[in-house]
């Protein structure tokens, strides 16, 4: 496996890693640390958000959210930050990404001993593991994602309804 940067470690991924706030936020606003803050890392090919969410870093999340960083990036078996959030069960993340528009219906995959391979969602992972308040959580960020696609979706129609009306004239 070949290492970002020449085999080098990634300083923003490090000081994230390491829970070190003075640091990434030191790094966050130079060119160097704004450019990492999506940048792969490691065996797992981690972002600096899943690691943020792995050891459950809220404030550090929160800046890295702030800074633009990518909320539905996935790791080498395509698990997102809140797949990991689901896992370390942590509602308040959990939360916290849905508001930064993570998606709850990205898939992973995921080693079973009746199935070799299979995927699971976060919402399929949290109802699987029994955790109903997040499950819960889960639903209502997918409801609101469904009502702004619909909202969208009618505000696209009035829109071209509108032009094809006044193209007609």
């Amino acid at each position: 496996m070949s290492w970002p940067e020449g085999g080098k470690r990634l300083p923003l991924w490090d000081a994230i890693y390491n829970g070190d706030a003075v640091a990434a936020q030191k790094l966050l606003v130079t060119k160097a640390g704004a450019d990492q803050v999506n940048t792969p890392h490691g065996l797992w090919q981690q972002t600096s958000v899943h690691v943020a969410v792995q050891h459950g870093h809220v404030k550090l999340l929160k800046h890295l959210v702030f800074t633009g960083a990518n909320v539905n990036a996935r790791t080498i078996n395509g698990s997102t930050p809140l797949h990991l959030a689901v896992e370390i069960n942590r509602r308040d993340i959990v939360q916290d990404l849905l508001l930064a528009g993570a998606n709850p219906l990205l898939y992973n995959l995921s080693y079973h001993e009746t199935v070799q391979f299979t995927g699971q969602t976060p919402l399929q992972a949290a109802v699987s593991r029994g955790l109903n308040h997040i499950a819960t959580l889960l639903r209502q960020g997918l409801d609101s994602r469904q009502t702004l696609a619909s909202l969208e979706t009618a505000a696209q129609q009035t829109a071209k309804r509108r032009q094809s009306l006044l193209s007609s004239k």
